[in-house]
């Protein structure tokens, strides 16, 4: 919702997502989204790619965790009003949604 910055939106996609992702955590399967014909890159090349390269940022302008939160929520709506631009919105939250649930352990949380 935060990312849509539109409470119109529908998020039925949420569960099935979230019970695929725990259905398949650890296998190979749980990388392939059904987006793979937009993004380049699969989520585990993503978030291996970006690694660790946020925290230096994190940690310089971030003192607690929720600002953290904050920031990434302000990433995300900027995601997605520059994706509207390109495709519908209810598109560009479910890729979002695909690629950030896979991604999101990446994210380290000590600061």
């Amino acid at each position: 919702m935060t990312a849509a910055c539109d409470n119109n939106i529908s998020l039925s996609f949420v569960e099935p997502l979230s019970a695929k992702c725990a259905e398949t955590g650890g296998t190979p399967e749980y990388w392939i989204t059904p987006f793979g014909e937009y993004v380049a890159f699969s989520p585990k090349e993503i978030a291996e790619k970006l690694g660790n390269r946020f925290e230096v940022t994190f940690g310089t302008y971030t003192r607690y965790p929720v600002e953290r939160m904050m920031a990434m929520a302000c990433a995300a709506q900027k995601a997605v009003k520059m994706a509207e631009e390109l495709m519908p919105k209810d598109r560009a939250m479910a890729i979002l949604a695909e690629f950030g649930w896979r991604t999101s352990h990446y994210i380290r949380t000590e600061i």
